[in-house]
């Protein structure tokens, strides 16, 4: 039994040693297989390469000017003409002409430039060259023969004499005048002329040149409300204001064709009913005097604004650009705050709608960006076009499949809808649906449906006036008439003690500094006389501004100036001091204060307001010890000085 076990399992081992030996020999086999499909792929990879190579050295070969006339060449160059190109800017084009079509070769290079370079110019170089063959000459030597020849002998003087009269022409925009006024400025050395300092300073001059000589006042007065703006900031404001120009003319429902000549003439040379000078002619047309309503060139009986409501002075006929009347703007009348207007930098206040000759507009905001719209309850939904849309932020769009035809049954294409919310006044609608035409011409539509969200259908324009109210009283300053309630009254005055006291209140956080001049020296002023019938009065409000710790007596000073005391309305005396000589020895405080329209750009988006009237405001400031050895007055009852800030006579 066992040597029969023994037999089987020498059996089964020599079945295993064979099958081993079967399965090494296959894999042998698939490696020499293996190597022998690498090789042949190396080997026809190494035969594409040369292919390639030969191709290309073909290719270089007919792309080369020495090639024959049967070949390909490369393209020929353009002549040069001195009247219509300066030789160095064709000598750059000419380099890059050849680097395109890898000529490097310099032998090559000297006949593609003789060859190219035009008859005139060929002339020229024999005539520089002499007697000497111009085929014998090097490349480089050609070209600095001509590049000597033609080198302007630039008169610095007269380049920046072009350059501080190049002004911005109708219809250039300022990135185009600023691409002009660096083109002069290369020809007019604006570089530091100080030991050590190779600095340019043709960005400040391009900065003052813009403010000084824009076509547009609002640009300049924005600018000059700026310390000392960059080029940058300047190009900023430019670029605001011509956006904010162009969304006001589609606002109000004027092309981009024949209409936008009234800013550009009135920007221009047009102004005031000028004639442009003889010298300009060739540049402006000719303006038709007949048409005072608009000043495009057409009949008066022609014009689209005939019946046009004039927005500065309210009389019907032209329109506001071309208006001639002194009176302030009807918006500026108007006391109620416009939330959304255009951000024109003049800062006019708009009203919650206003009517543009047949039109109303709504100054409406959808989705928290301001888009007025026009008032059509004729239209079943609102829309808007593609500008519109844009303005809007392109919000997701949904399809819409239902069909709309203006007037005239002109199909109109439908691009989507979407859900929006809009607000008018104080307000707001959610979940409002608005319509994208695909459309890039027409106007905002409130259509109807959005006017029965607003309760404004039936109401008409009352609703709009009872809106504005609104808008006007949530914008105004929240005051709480208190004079016919004691409990309210009862209720502040416990509530706010600080604010009903009579005590002088006191700034806690800052004295009041006084700076000298190096050179100051001390004034004491004499007493000036004071009528008999003042000096009761006088010392009676001496007496309570020592009382109040306005002012303390005092036996000496070195300094000492007299008083001025001025009746007030209700029979009481106001002492000032006339503190002149010390004004003339102190270091003025710098700092710039804002201008009106500075502040209302601050203001613009502001919804609630508030006042603050601070009794005897000068007096809560203190003085530090210094200041107050300055501010000594002299009476007919004694020295006294102030220990807090105070009115000056000036």
């Amino acid at each position: 039994m066992d040597s029969g076990i023994l037999k089987l399992l020498e059996k089964q081992q020599a079945m295993m040693a064979s099958l081993h030996e079967t399965m090494a020999n296959q894999n042998a086999q698939r490696k020499e297989d293996m190597e022998q499909q690498n090789a042949r792929h190396r080997e026809e990879m190494a035969q594409q390469k040369q292919q390639h190579e030969q191709a290309i050295s073909q290719l270089a070969q007919r792309l080369s000017p020495g090639a024959s006339t049967s070949e390909a060449t490369a393209p020929k160059f353009d002549s040069f003409v001195k009247s219509k190109e300066k030789w160095d800017q064709y000598l750059q084009r000419f380099n890059h002409h050849l680097a395109i079509y890898g000529i490097s070769n310099m032998e090559k290079k000297r006949a593609c430039l003789l060859s190219w370079v035009g008859p005139e110019t060929y002339s020229l170089l024999r005539n520089l060259i002499g007697a000497a063959d111009v085929s014998a000459q090097t490349f480089d030597a050609l070209t600095e023969k001509l590049s000597t020849h033609f080198k302007d002998s630039i008169h610095v003087q007269a380049a920046r004499y072009e350059f501080y009269n190049c002004k911005m022409q109708p219809g250039q925009s300022y990135a185009d005048w600023i691409a002009s006024l660096r083109g002069i400025s290369k020809d007019c050395n604006f570089i530091c002329s100080r030991d050590g300092c190779d600095q340019s300073y043709v960005d400040e001059l391009m900065r003052d040149l813009i403010i000084k000589e824009t076509p547009h006042a609002d640009v300049r007065r924005h600018c000059l409300t700026q310390t000392n703006p960059s080029l940058d900031d300047v190009l900023k404001v430019a670029a605001t204001y011509v956006r904010t120009l162009e969304t006001d003319r589609v606002i109000q429902g004027e092309s981009n064709g024949k209409d936008t000549s009234i800013v550009n003439k009135m920007t221009g040379s047009y102004q005031k009913g000028r004639k442009p000078s003889k010298s300009n002619q060739g540049n402006f047309p000719e303006r038709l005097k007949s048409c005072s309503r608009c000043f495009i060139d057409h009949q008066r009986k022609d014009c689209q604004y005939r019946h046009a409501v004039c927005q500065k002075c309210g009389r019907k006929g032209h329109i506001k650009p071309v208006c001639m009347s002194t009176k302030p703007s009807i918006t500026q009348q108007v006391t109620s705050v416009n939330f959304c207007s255009v951000p024109l930098l003049s800062f006019d206040i708009g009203q919650l709608y206003r009517r543009v000759g047949n039109q109303l507009w709504i100054n409406s905001s959808i989705n928290g960006i301001p888009l007025p719209t026009q008032w059509d309850t004729g239209a079943p939904p609102a829309m808007v076009g593609l500008t519109g849309y844009k303005t809007l932020g392109s919000p997701k769009l949904s399809a819409y499949h239902c069909s709309f035809v203006a007037y005239g049954d002109k199909p109109l294409k439908v691009k989507g809808i979407c859900t929006v919310s809009v607000q008018v006044g104080s307000e707001v609608r959610v979940g409002l649906k608005l319509v994208v035409l695909d459309e890039h011409r027409g106007q905002n539509i409130f259509g109807l449906d959005w006017s029965d969200a607003f309760s404004m259908t039936a109401k008409g324009t009352s609703a709009l006036d009872a809106i504005s109210s609104q808008m006007v009283k949530s914008q105004s300053c929240n005051t709480i008439d208190i004079s016919d309630s004691n409990d309210k009254l009862a209720s502040f005055r416990s509530k706010f003690p600080s604010v009903f006291s009579n005590v002088l209140g006191r700034c806690t956080k800052t004295k009041l500094t006084i700076h000298l001049k190096a050179n100051a020296k001390p004034v004491f002023n004499k007493p000036r006389p004071l009528p008999f019938a003042r000096q009761i009065a006088v010392q009676t409000e001496l007496d309570r501004l020592v009382n109040q710790g306005i002012l303390e007596p005092i036996n000496y000073s070195d300094w000492a100036a007299p008083i001025v005391a001025v009746t007030k309305s209700n029979g009481s005396v106001r002492i000032c001091g006339d503190f002149k000589a010390l004004n003339q020895q102190i270091q003025i405080d710098q700092h710039p204060l804002p201008s009106l329209d500075e502040i209302l750009h601050k203001l613009q988006d502001g919804c609630i307001f508030s006042k603050i009237d601070l009794a005897d405001a000068y007096f809560q400031l203190e003085l530090d010890d210094d200041a107050k050895n300055l501010c000594v007055i002299n009476t007919q009852f004694g020295l006294f000085r102030y220990r807090r800030m105070f009115r000056s006579r000036i």
